[in-house]
């Protein structure tokens, strides 16, 4: 039953920091459009970064469980380390292209 419960917190950590992406900028000036859509790049591969380290992770961690028992499943809780991570990373670069860009 406690299985089910890391299961659970981890699921849920994942999914509160997932990276978030804009779909039109927020001010409409021609630098914030401008270097809307590069920015707008690095944070799409974040959110893929993200996902694959956690699918990784797991698929990992499964096998190792089975292959050596439940002390294998320990890699599990470093994932959402690594998701709240990119998220931070995303949203730093999203943050200084809003203050450097569309602040205007």
């Amino acid at each position: 039953m406690r299985k089910i419960y890391i299961v659970i917190l981890i699921s849920t950590l994942i999914l509160s920091n997932c990276v978030t992406i804009p779909e039109i900028p927020n001010n409409k000036s021609t630098e914030c459009i401008a270097y809307f859509f590069p920015i707008r790049k690095k944070l799409i591969l974040h959110r893929e970064n993200q996902w694959g380290a956690t699918i990784g992770i797991t698929y990992l961690s499964l096998i190792i469980g089975f292959a050596i028992g439940n002390d294998g499943i320990l890699p599990l809780f470093s994932i959402p380390f690594l998701v709240y991570n990119e998220y931070h990373t995303a949203n730093k670069i999203y943050k200084e292209y809003l203050e450097l860009h569309c602040s205007q």
